[in-house]
């Protein structure tokens, strides 16, 4: 039986989200809004610039936030509230006047939100949360392209972006972190911050985390003799704080040590430790970028070194041959405890003061500009109408061989979301393009791609064209279900060894009432697992 009042919502919502009755002028930011404890930073200090400045600005915020209600009632209607399984009409309308969405962690392209939103009509701005410098194939799994514009704070992130994720000169705003604006070079003498990162295979050896090195050497670290030597010597409080997993998993006592001179903190704590501790000690956080802006010490113990579990697992072990390429341009990076505690002894002794080279490498590391200056200056910008595809290379493919989307790298992804479990990409926007290049042959070539509807209730309907430059060659409707299926296409002879262009055109994406129900981690779309050039 049909609802036509379900259709008729469908029908209003999409006039009233595709159409300009109102003025687009509006900028939306946010941040992590499914945390109920994340710090107001960043993105919540450029809505409160601009706001100050008299732009139309509004900030996304969870409803159980704990500064909900104090954020609100300063700046009332330009705080909207959310909760992650509940649909914000506020939020919803105005959407219809936004012209600028600037986003710290992808949530809108992981929300059903995005097939409202009209990429024609809204350029989206990722402000990130943290340097992506040890965060490399982290946002490599994530996208490519997704964003108009990216907020970077040197040249090492930048080409980052452009190697990995095609953007080019036109598609960064070089600023940095609003969060540097809240640093004060003042700190409470002797006093260090020790914070270490999460392993993903802990989760997969809980009940065996106290006989991993990973727990073992922080252990060691903290119950070591001479750290409580230096500590009594020289007076310092040290404070430790843990990944908030970790503390989840295991909860806030389990890296009790005997140590009277370490003070446990836990996650609301971290961001005012931060800025009064003299000095970081870390594995891999992007934190110790917060202190090498205002040239505060970092020492960076690589606890993972001989990591055998990290080993064994082929994602941790990649992250973990990029970072030993990281950390060659990082000053203090060791293997030894004894060396990190002869460092900490040295900088206790200095007063905590960097050595001159030191100070010249960090300052060379940082674009030197006013942080909130820059980027509003980016944010307000237009958008640059280029093809980012033409700025890129591809390796010929090889005939007669299945290439997954989710691992190879002689394709170029426009608006795909990467999917670990799956093996595959789905499409994460209304026009998601993946391009490549067809090899010489001197017989004829098909085109094999195995596709599939993806978390969709509905049958969405899909139009794929193929493009060699701005000239479409073929176009093809299609109705995708839950069952995988194989599309083929037959390749004309004048496009071999040239790079051609897939567009996946997503129609019907979403329905109105899945929106009262919750927002899904991911839009409804196209589930793409690979393709293959067959040479017959």
């Amino acid at each position: 039986m049909i609802n036509y009042k379900k259709k008729l919502h469908l029908i209003i919502f999409k006039k009233v989200f595709s159409c300009d009755f109102l003025k687009r002028k509006a900028i939306v930011f946010t941040d992590m809004f499914y945390d109920e404890n994340h710090e107001l930073i960043d993105n919540f200090l450029l809505f409160k610039y601009m706001h100050d400045l008299g732009y139309d600005v509004y900030y996304v915020i969870n409803k159980n936030h704990i500064k909900y209600k104090e954020v609100k009632q300063s700046y009332k209607k330009n705080i909207i509230g959310c909760l992650p399984n509940r649909t914000s009409w506020r939020l919803l309308s105005i959407i219809a006047k936004t012209k600028i969405w600037v986003d710290s962690c992808q949530l809108l392209f992981l929300s059903k939100l995005y097939s409202l939103v009209d990429k024609s009509k809204v350029c989206c701005i990722q402000a990130q949360h943290g340097i992506n410098y040890f965060k490399e194939g982290y946002r490599f799994h994530l996208s490519e392209f997704i964003y108009d514009k990216v907020i970077v704070s040197n040249d090492i992130e930048k080409s980052i972006y452009r190697k990995n994720y095609s953007y080019c000169e036109d598609n960064f705003i070089k600023a940095g972190l609003p969060r540097w604006t809240l640093l004060e070079n003042h700190q409470e003498e002797n006093s260090i911050l020790i914070y270490f990162t999460y392993r993903q295979y802990i989760s997969l050896i809980k009940d065996n985390f106290k006989s991993s090195s990973y727990y073992k050497k922080i252990m060691d670290f903290l119950n070591s003799e001479k750290l409580n030597e230096i500590c009594s010597k020289y007076k310092t409080r040290i404070y430790f704080a843990m990944h908030h997993e970790i503390a989840r998993l295991f909860g806030e006592d389990c890296f009790e040590t005997e140590n009277s001179y370490i003070i446990f903190i836990g996650g609301q704590d971290i961001g005012k430790i931060k800025n009064k501790a003299s000095m970081l000690i870390t594995d891999f956080s992007s934190m110790c970028f917060d202190f090498m802006y205002i040239n505060k010490p970092v020492i960076f113990y690589n606890i993972a070194k001989d990591d055998i579990l990290m080993q064994k697992i082929q994602e941790e072990r990649d992250i973990y041959n990029r970072l030993e390429e990281k950390y060659k341009l990082l000053n203090h990076v060791y293997i030894l405890e004894d060396k990190v505690l002869e460092q900490i002894e040295y900088y206790l002794d200095k007063k905590f003061s960097l050595r001159t080279d030191e100070e010249k490498k960090n300052k060379e590391f940082f674009y030197s500009c006013n942080v909130m200056e820059e980027s509003v200056k980016g944010i307000l910008e237009e958008k640059r109408e280029t093809n980012i595809f033409f700025n890129n290379l591809h390796n010929p493919l090889k005939k007669n061989y299945f290439y997954t989307f989710f691992e190879d790298k002689d394709f170029k992804f426009y608006g795909f979301y990467a999917d670990e479990n799956q093996k595959g990409r789905w499409t994460a926007a209304k026009d998601s393009v993946i391009s490549f290049t067809i090899p010489y042959s001197d017989k004829s070539i098909f085109l094999n791609i195995s596709c599939k509807a993806f978390l969709c209730k509905k049958r969405p309907q899909v139009k794929i064209e193929l493009f060699l430059n701005d000239c479409q060659l073929i176009e093809r409707k299609l109705c995708l279900t839950s069952n995988k299926i194989n599309q083929y296409f037959t390749i004309d002879k004048q496009l071999y060894g040239k790079t051609v262009f897939l567009k996946f055109k997503v129609e019907n994406t979403a329905q109105p009432i899945f929106y009262s129900k919750s927002f899904d981690t991911r839009p409804l779309g196209v589930f793409l697992e690979g393709l293959c050039l067959y040479e017959l």
